[in-house]
């Protein structure tokens, strides 16, 4: 499971941000965007487990029709993945330079719990043949344009995280 790294409004220190916390999620037309709160981690469907990362070619219908109506991203400084070392996992960071964020895409649903509508997401994320072995899937250039273009243009506008300078591997 990737957890990621993001700069909480109440300290503005970066934070990893885990199962069931809540993140600013952004959308907007192109013009404006606004973010608004929701959990990491989406339940599919009554007693399924919860899903926190998905590669986009697992999507489901229902997952595709979400990408083709609504497109939304999250603002990280960093991430969290299990990695192999001497024969253990091992949970190492990657992070990015702090005034340099990625924007990563999201899927986001709404479900009612106890009459409240809430809202849960989960990261889009790519298989590597190098460490770390699944990363975030980024948007490559100005996201705000990434939210008014096509599906197939929007994914086509996505890239796996490059580690290298500035990431840096950190034990966590």
């Amino acid at each position: 499971m990737i957890k990621v790294l993001q700069i909480l409004e109440k300290t503005q220190q970066p934070t990893l941000v885990e199962r069931h916390r809540h993140v600013d999620v952004v959308t907007g037309d192109g013009l404006l965007t606004r973010a608004f709160r929701a959990k990491f981690g989406r339940k599919k469907i009554r007693r399924t487990p919860f899903i926190y990362d998905q590669a986009f070619e697992d999507l489901n219908p229902d997952d595709r029709a979400l990408w083709d109506d609504k497109r939304y991203f999250i603002k990280v400084f960093g991430f969290a993945s299990l990695f192999p070392s001497s024969g253990k996992s091992s949970m190492g960071q990657w992070h990015t330079s702090i005034d340099k964020p990625r924007f990563c895409p999201v899927i986001v649903s709404s479900r009612m719990i106890g009459g409240v509508s809430t809202f849960e997401f989960s990261l889009l994320t790519a298989l590597s043949k190098s460490e770390p072995l699944v990363r975030p899937l980024c948007i490559y250039g100005d996201p705000r344009d990434w939210l008014t273009v096509s599906a197939d243009e929007a994914f086509a506008r996505l890239f796996k995280w490059q580690v290298g300078d500035p990431d840096l591997v950190l034990p966590a």
